[in-house]
Parts: structure tokens; C-alpha cells; sequence
């Protein structure tokens, strides 16, 4: 992820903005305007969209199918107002391994054409689709489930794969949602039937045997192994995952992250059993935006391909992953052939270029391991001229600045025998004194980060002066001014580091986890890129979010997080916390340039039950544990209470939680809902205390309240979250007599 100058930045995307507006009227192209670096005269600029729907077509599915098939007509409709030419296609998957041949669609990559797009002129294909085929008849062989094998494809074949026809080309931006409600095995080479019908009809290999879902982490793996998740980037397949909450940290690694260097706000992860309306409303919200800002760095590199800060002697440019650069003065030409004339530096990783010459013609190339990839001519400004009362509140390192008088200083100074000195304190700051103007030139040199905040500095002027006293002549008298600024760094790149500490056990894949009721806290480390190898703090910003990065207070029903970074579950459900350095946040779109959001799981409590065990320990002259029977001799497992006997049974309540570890609620402090069916056998309290009135038999229901899901949209109960209760007999008999 990357960062730059922020009025770099904020000038860039302005000018680009003023070109949205004929970017969205282009059809065929567009003239260059003067001045703007080109190797053509004009481009082909055009909206595109392909999207890839891969879903899981085992038998759990089929409600999330229909949902599917019921909202494609919006999220089509939704993406071509905004003029984007969108095309999706459905993909579905079931299990790997060898099958028997007895269902019919068992492979584990069956497409209903190797070149079938939907557009908004065929969705009624697309629901024709969804109701027959693998989509229709659910189902698997009993293997694990294998949404690697297609994603795998989808690597392998982009080009062909996302290609316009007619046109030689591929749509301006490619997404893939994956949707699955189940875990996944991690080989994505399988085997199946030639005809799926016909068991006798041969074998056939299917997938990619060389792909792990990543290579994170991984050692001694064969030579040629591939992750589809570092592949998906790659390519630029903007992946999302609609998944179960509590498999969120299983496949948040396939999840786009954002990177600000690209614009990209990352992908979605959403909630399966959350509201397919909103969800593939904010799909059609992705698919633009993430469109929009394709056009926008198709623009940028075609026409302007404008440095991202200039100064007199410095510069820095859009950073491209895994390229080298180097340097040359002068302007060489677009192909290439007087390259040989010119002098070039030796090849660097880093894009910031220092030390240059100002008002000077600079040529840059950019490499990557195939060669030259793009060119750049840069020209340095003139050295920056600013009135002392003016100085930027930020400046940033490498620049140079000449300072003038103003309008305080110059009154001062002139009177006969005025003088004026120059000083600054921070060692990130060299000083000259103007001999003409009296002004002065400050340079901006190499300077680290502080720790926690921007480096504070001073530039002050000591003016000796005269004024005339009572006896007809001079008093000389000296006055300090001093003008305050921040220095920031000129980063060609700003990765916010893993979380460390409390966090450990808590994060997996870019989902925090809370399965306990003590607080996380967030360490958050931003590293410096490839400038410095150090890591530096600096103040950060955290809130409740959407999975968009925007304030979202009805999340905080389901976790909270405090100015230090520290996080706590309240209600089970499924929120975003968004983490920003403080300085980049723009006063004029009210948004931070950088941000990183992270998906919140607090597990849903999805069984509760009686123990069995503790429940044989308890003395019986309270009441004891029995195997009854009633209605018809069934055995049932029974409590045996005594008329007018009164006892509390929530203490023998046992929970299981999505996940292998504790609930993140504490249940010996949970709410919960306490209902006998029959108050005149049994009433019981909304703590639990059961009072026995007469003979007869009452079954004792307990709901948790506060395991029940929360929506982070309404910030009330989701409706379709499991509710979880139990139930256990009561008998009421007299108590015999001694």
C-alpha cells in the first residue's frame, strides 16, 4: 500500500476529476490536450466489467442460488446506469475426488459454455441458467468441496478468459465473487468422470495441479507451484467472498486488499446469511467504483502519466510493483532509440529521485523483468518561493524553499544597520542566507520519521533594528520572530505491518476474531517501504466502519473500539474496524487517503444444552436427574422436583460455539429467556429459579439472549441468524414423607 504527498495527490485525482465527465461521454476517444505527454495522439477509453460468479452448487445452497437468480436484475441494472458495459457469467463447483457416477453434475468445474457472458440484454438466460444444470440439481459426492479448481482456471486464462470479442482486448477491470457456505480442501487437482453419468466412462483430470490456494508461509513446495491468491493479484482480478461469519478468517486471504497507490478500496467480505438485496447492492457499488478507478489509471498512464509530487529537486512517481528504475537529464524519445545517447543511472527499486537540478528535463524508464514497460519525462519546478508568514504548515523532504520578507520583516528592515539572521533547530533543515534580499533558502533534507507525530520544526529570523530615542538618535534592538511547520517524509510506499501482541491469537488472514470478553488491542506498525528499511509509529485513527472504510455506529452494537486501538465484543455478528494514520486525512472529501479495514467476527453461540454430567451430581433432596417416561412410555431424559421446592438449574447450562474456542460471551453473565409451559406446575424467573407448585409435568425452555446475531445495517437482531435454545422436563411430584 502506498502513500504520497498529499497536495500531490489532491492536485493529481482534481485534475483527473475534471476529466470524469468526458470520460464517461467517451465512445470512441479522445484528443490529448496540449501539453500532455502522450506516446499517442489520442485513446480508446471505455468502461468494461466482466464478473465471474463461482458458486458452490452442493446441497446447502439452494436458497442462497435463488437469491442469486432473484437479485442479478438489480445489480445488472444498477452497474449499466452508471454507463459501465458490464458482462458476468456463473460458474459452478461441487467436490473433488473420484466419484461414483451417480450425480449427474459431480465434476468439480462445470461451465454451461466455455464462452457463455451474460450482459443486461440476457439475464433471463441467466435465471434460465440458475434453475437448470449444476445450479439446479445440488448435490455431492461426499469429497471436499474444491472452489480452487475454477478460480485456478480463471488464473490461467485470463487473457482469454476476460477477452472483448473483436476487439483484441480485455475488459477494463475483472472481478471474481466466490460464494460457498463450506470449507474447502486445498489440493485443486481432482479427478472425475469423462461422463458424469456413466461411471464406466472413463477418467478425466480436472483443475491445476501445481496451485495452493497462497504461498504465504509456505517452504519446500515443487518448483513451478503457484498461489491463486498472489496469481489473482497479479492479474488483477478484483476478488470478493460471500462466506458463513465464522469462516471469515478461512478465506479472507482471498479478499482484494486495498492499496492506495492503485486506488483499490479492496473486496468485500460478506455474510452469506445476511440480506442478499443489500449485498448485491454493494457488489454494484464495488464493480463501479473499482471500474471508475480503472478508467482513471488508464487515463492517467495514456494521457498524462503525471508524477505523483514534483519539487525543485526531487520527484516522485506512481510506484509499479516489482519494477526497477533509472534516470537520465534530458528528454529522450518514447521508442526508445536515442536511449543509447544519454547516460542513465544504475537501476533502483526505489521511484523517489533526489538531488536533482531545478527547472532541469529529466527521462525516467521503469522495468520490470521483461524490460522497458513505460517511460517518463519529467521537468524539476524552480526552487519554491514562499513569504516567511507563508510557510506550508507541511513541507516535505527534499524540497527547497526561498524565503522572502514579508510585510513585518521588511518594515523592520529599513532602518540603517538592521540585520537579519536565519536559524532552524532540526537537523532535517539547512538554511542559507539570501545576500541580496535578505530573505533565505531552506532545504529540506533527509530526516526520519518521529514516532509518534510528524517532526515539528521552526524557521526563526533575528532582526536587529533601530529605532531613534529622546536624545535625537538611534537605540539598536533586536526582535525573534519564529514560523512553525511539520516535515513529513516523501515515502515511495506506507504498508501498515502485521498486529502484534494481545492480537496473536485473535487475527487469521485479516479477520479479527473475538472469542473472549477481554479486550484486543491493535498494534498497528507503519513501515517506511523501500526508502528505509525502519518501521515507524504515527497516530492512528480507528472507528467502527463498513466494509467500505465509512462510519457505521450501528456496528458498535456488536463491537467497540477506543482511540488507543483497543477492541471488545458486545453481541454476536459480523462488523468492520477501519485503521488511518491521522495526517492523511483530507479536509476537503472529509476522507482519509489511507485506510485499512478488517472484518470483525464475534461468534454467533449456536447450541446451548443441559449438562448431563453435573446434572447427576446434584443432591437429591434439591432435585434429581431421571430417565421418565410420558406420552406413550417414550423414554425422556427428566428433571424431578418437589412441591414447593425452589432451585436455579442456569448454572448446569452448556454452550458450543461456532468455533473451537470459548463464546465471546461470558455465559455465567448472559441474558436469557426463561418460559415453562405450564406456570401452574412450574413458574420459573427470568434468572432461572424454578419454583415448584403442584404435581404434574412442565417443560423448561432457555433462550441466550445475548448469542443471538446482530445486524451491523439496523443494529437490531438479523432475523436470519440461528437462534438457539434448549428445553429439558420437569416432573413435580410430593415430596415423600419421612
Amino acid at each position: 500500500m502506498e502513500v504520497r504527498d498529499k497536495r500531490a495527490i489532491n492536485v493529481f485525482y482534481s485534475l483527473l476529476g475534471k476529466m470524469v465527465i468526458l470520460i464517461f461521454a467517451i465512445t470512441v476517444g479522445i484528443t490529448i490536450p496540449k501539453g500532455a505527454q502522450a506516446a499517442n495522439p489520442s485513446v480508446t477509453v471505455s468502461r468494461t466489467a466482466d464478473v465471474v460468479f463461482v458458486i458452490d452448487t452442493t446441497g446447502s445452497m439452494g436458497d442462497e442460488i435463488a437469491d442469486v437468480k432473484r437479485n442479478i436484475n438489480k445489480f445488472i441494472d444498477s452497474v449499466s446506469a452508471e454507463k459501465v458495459d458490464v458482462r458476468f457469467r456463473l460458474v459452478s463447483f461441487r467436490d473433488g475426488g473420484k466419484y461414483t457416477g451417480t450425480a449427474k453434475y459431480n465434476n468439480p468445474i462445470i461451465y454451461p459454455s466455455e464462452s457463455t457472458w451474460y450482459d443486461k440484454n440476457s439475464v433471463s438466460d441467466a435465471k434460465n441458467t440458475l434453475e437448470s444444470g449444476p445450479f439446479k440439481e445440488l448435490g455431492g459426492g461426499g469429497w471436499g468441496e474444491s472452489p480452487l479448481v475454477p478460480m485456478a482456471d480463471l488464473v490461467e486464462n485470463s487473457s482469454t478468459y476476460f477477452a472483448i470479442p473483436g476487439t483484441g482486448k480485455t475488459s477494463t477491470a475483472q472481478f471474481c465473487v466466490l460464494i460457498t457456505d463450506e470449507q474447502y480442501e486445498q489440493p485443486t487437482h481432482y479427478t472425475g468422470y469423462v461422463d458424469p453419468t456413466d461411471s464406466s466412462s472413463g477418467t478425466k483430470e480436472f483443475g491445476a495441479a501445481n496451485y495452493f490456494d497462497t504461498l504465504d508461509g509456505r517452504t519446500g513446495l515443487p518448483q513451478g507451484t503457484k498461489g491463486i491468491v498472489e496469481e489473482m493479484a497479479k492479474k488483477g482480478i478484483h476478488t470478493s467472498v460471500v462466506t458463513k461469519s465464522y469462516l471469515f478468517s478461512t478465506f479472507g486471504k482471498f479478499v482484494t486488499k486495498p492499496t492506495v497507490s492503485s486506488g483499490d478500496d479492496g473486496g468485500m467480505l460478506a455474510d452469506i446469511d445476511g440480506d442478499f438485496d443489500i449485498l448485491f447492492e454493494k457488489l454494484a457499488e464495488k464493480v463501479i467504483k473499482q471500474t471508475e478507478v480503472k478508467v482513471k489509471q488508464e487515463v492517467s498512464k495514456k494521457l498524462y502519466r503525471k508524477p505523483l509530487k514534483i519539487c525543485a529537486n526531487m520527484f516522485v512517481l506512481k510506484k509499479e510493483p516489482g519494477c526497477k528504475y533509472d534516470i537520465t537529464e534530458g528528454e529522450v524519445k518514447e521508442d526508445g532509440t536515442e536511449d543509447a545517447n544519454y547516460t542513465w543511472t544504475s537501476e533502483q527499486t526505489s521511484c523517489v529521485f533526489k538531488g536533482l537540478k531545478p527547472s532541469t528535463v529529466y527521462s525516467v524508464r521503469v522495468k520490470d523483468n521483461n524490460g522497458i514497460i513505460d517511460r517518463y519525462t519529467v521537468e524539476t519546478e524552480s526552487t519554491t518561493g514562499a513569504r516567511y508568514s507563508e510557510i506550508p504548515k507541511v513541507v516535505y523532504e527534499g524540497e527547497v524553499y526561498n524565503i522572502k520578507l514579508d510585510e513585518t520583516l521588511r518594515k523592520l528592515m529599513v532602518t540603517s544597520g538592521s540585520a537579519i539572521t536565519w536559524s532552524c533547530a532540526s537537523d532535517c533543515v539547512s538554511v542559507t542566507k539570501d545576500r541580496v534580499g535578505n530573505g533565505c533558502q531552506m532545504s529540506v533534507v533527509d530526516c526520519q520519521y518521529n514516532r509518534n507525530r510528524l517532526i515539528k520544526a521552526s524557521l526563526v529570523a533575528n532582526v536587529t533594528y533601530s529605532v531613534s530615542n529622546q536624545k535625537g538618535g538611534y537605540t539598536q534592538k533586536t526582535k525573534k520572530y519564529s514560523q512553525t511547520f511539520s516535515i513529513e517524509n516523501t515515502i515511495d510506499a506506507l504498508d501498515i505491518g502485521t498486529f502484534q501482541g494481545s492480537t496473536e491469537n485473535t487475527m487469521k488472514d485479516g479477520v479479527i476474531v473475538l472469542t473472549s470478553t477481554e479486550k484486543v488491542k491493535l498494534d498497528m506498525i507503519i513501515n517506511q517501504g523501500e526508502e528505509r528499511d525502519t518501521a515507524s509509529r504515527q497516530k492512528m485513527r480507528y472507528y467502527i466502519s463498513d466494509e467500505y472504510g465509512k462510519l457505521n455506529k450501528k456496528g458498535s452494537r456488536i463491537a467497540t473500539v477506543k482511540s488507543d486501538g483497543s477492541i471488545k465484543g458486545i453481541h454476536a455478528g459480523v462488523t468492520y474496524v477501519t485503521i488511518a494514520p491521522e495526517h492523511t486525512y483530507n479536509k476537503y472529501s472529509k476522507e482519509y487517503e489511507f485506510k485499512y479495514t478488517i472484518p470483525i467476527v464475534c461468534p454467533e453461540t449456536i447450541d446451548v444444552s443441559f449438562d448431563e454430567e453435573e446434572l447427576k451430581k446434584v443432591d437429591p433432596n434439591l432435585f434429581s436427574y431421571v430417565v421418565d417416561s410420558n406420552e406413550g412410555g417414550t423414554p425422556v431424559y427428566a428433571l424431578n422436583g418437589y412441591v414447593k421446592s425452589k432451585f436455579n438449574i442456569r448454572e448446569y447450562l452448556k454452550y458450543n460455539s461456532t468455533i473451537a474456542s470459548p463464546a465471546v460471551f461470558n455465559p455465567g453473565k448472559m441474558k436469557q429467556e426463561w418460559v415453562s409451559s405450564d406456570s401452574s406446575v412450574a413458574r420459573v424467573s427470568s434468572s432461572g429459579n424454578i419454583i415448584c407448585k403442584s404435581p404434574g409435568y412442565a417443560t423448561i425452555t432457555v433462550a441466550p439472549v445475548g448469542g443471538l446475531k446482530i445486524s451491523a445495517l439496523t443494529g437490531k437482531r438479523d432475523v436470519n441468524a440461528k437462534l438457539c435454545n434448549t428445553s429439558i422436563l420437569l416432573k413435580v411430584v410430593e415430596k415423600p414423607k419421612d
